[in-house]
């Protein structure tokens, strides 16, 4: 039987499971087991039997058997000379390579050529169950532990495990709450060298990851990746309940506790809970009163960017999203959006406390505050309280027409 998924074939003869032949172009065979093979070691070492992933991890490991030139620092063995001089630069701190776009230095031709594709936006490595591409092999190779859910990594400390070394080695400075990297210009400190070049960029202002369909530019790698869906329209995180996709995972978190009902922000005036962050900064100018951002046409004021933004539309009357099942026209995206739920018949949102489902979220807001006892809209006039604000209005008839 045959087995592929790496850019060689491995053959495995179906009457013996002890033997296998990896063939790779004209390269020499390497013998190696069947088990090595299912886990994808197929570079066995002819002199302790020892198995790697790489024939470059193979040719590093060489070094151990037949190493002529010793590093006198480290005392590491290399097979050429040339690599002795290469990692000499690892304890000289020597980075001759220069990038010509933002000047960041490195101590291998090779490690140049790999952020350049930053820049370039080059991702020649594609992975053959998704057609995800990567810059370079080894962000394939750690990639494919998404599909095989393999994580050979582990914790000694709390036995978790990762898909790559590097994210081992970064977890295990966090058991020791060691902070040895202190920035030169605040004094901060931080577990991580990684932790620090970030920090450092706040003081330099220094931001070279560009994006190449907008050329909007960014601090870290990571900040640059998840733009770079906006474009792309990938959404790789997937809400369990609802099936709703996401760009980022930190929005699928906040997201998620629509379902759940956890509020972990509270506002220290009236105790009321929240969502996120961004909504108690939001509430909070319900008590200061605060209203900065005002309406050019008819100069009403809001509290919130995103409702001047909905008001304004009203001005223009343009109608521009259409229903496609009755072609009833709105002038917002979102009014649209709850208007299909009518089609649909889609209740996404859940009230914890009896079941009962929403088709908008405000609506299970508003449900809410049935079970919590919640009355958040009080009369001026007589101070007594409502759990919506249609009822207040209603109620305010009452006192002849008084408004909030």
């Amino acid at each position: 039987m045959s087995r592929t998924g790496c850019p060689f074939e491995v053959k495995i003869e179906a009457d013996s499971n002890d033997a296998s032949e990896c063939v790779h172009d004209d390269k020499p065979r390497l013998n190696v087991s069947a088990e090595c093979c299912a886990e994808g070691k197929l570079y066995s070492c002819t002199m302790c039997e020892k198995n790697f992933f790489s024939r470059r991890a193979l040719n590093n490991h060489m070094n151990i058997h037949s190493g002529k030139y010793k590093c006198a620092e480290c005392g590491k063995y290399f097979g050429v000379c040339g690599r002795l001089e290469i990692h000499m630069r690892t304890h000289s701190g020597e980075k001759p390579f220069e990038c010509t776009i933002c000047s960041k230095r490195f101590t291998t031709s090779g490690d140049l050529v790999r952020h350049g594709r930053i820049h370039s936006g080059d991702r020649p490595y594609k992975c053959y169950i998704c057609d995800k591409e990567f810059r370079q092999p080894s962000d394939v190779t750690q990639h494919m532990r998404m599909h095989t859910d393999d994580k050979p990594y582990k914790c000694a400390e709390c036995g978790k495990c990762f898909v790559a070394r590097r994210y081992l080695e970064r977890h295990t400075e966090s058991h020791s709450g060691e902070k040895r990297f202190e920035c030169t210009v605040c004094s901060k400190r931080f577990t991580r060298s990684d932790y620090l070049n970030w920090h450092m960029r706040h003081h330099t202002g220094e931001k070279p990851y560009q994006c190449i369909e907008c050329g909007k530019c960014f601090a870290a790698r990571r900040d640059l990746e998840r733009h770079t869906r906006i474009h792309s329209g990938e959404k790789p995180f997937e809400c369990t309940v609802c099936r709703k996709r996401f760009t980022q995972s930190g929005t699928l978190v906040i997201h998620s506790r629509i379902h759940s009902g956890e509020k972990p922000y509270k506002c220290y005036i009236c105790d009321k809970e929240f969502i996120q962050p961004s909504d108690v900064n939001r509430h909070m100018r319900v008590h200061t009163e605060d209203k900065p951002y005002k309406c050019i046409e008819c100069g009403k004021r809001f509290a919130d960017r995103r409702d001047l933004e909905k008001h304004t539309k009203s001005h223009s009357e343009k109608k521009q999203f259409e229903c496609t099942v009755c072609s009833k026209r709105f002038t917002r995206s979102d009014h649209l959006n709850w208007h299909m739920k009518d089609h649909t018949g889609e209740k996404p949102y859940k009230c914890i406390e009896c079941g009962k489902c929403f088709a908008d979220r405000r609506d299970l807001e508003r449900h809410m505050r049935i079970h919590s006892g919640e009355k958040p809209f009080e009369c001026t006039v007589c101070n007594k309280q409502f759990t919506r604000s249609d009822n207040l209005l209603r109620h305010n008839k009452i006192h002849g027409g008084v408004k909030i």
